[in-house]
């Protein structure tokens, strides 16, 4: 099934969730400074684990940076 990760397609097996998607990615509950959103929807990290992923998803990860 096809997704969107920060706006490039993203080709997964079988249909998952969340975490497993962002454990590809390096991400997991203990990485600082990061929101993750799908379908421009925040989802909280506690439910990353519970939060299906299905094909056509768009999936946003904001990294919070530090400025002025």
């Amino acid at each position: 099934m096809e997704i969107s990760v920060n706006g490039k397609k993203m080709f997964i097996g079988s249909p998952c969730c969340l975490d497993a998607i962002l454990g590809n990615l390096g991400i997991n509950n203990l990485t600082p400074s990061i929101a993750i959103a799908i379908n421009g929807r925040i989802v909280f990290r506690r439910n990353w684990g519970q939060t299906p992923i299905v094909s056509g998803d768009q999936i946003e990860v904001i990294h919070a940076a530090q400025g002025g």
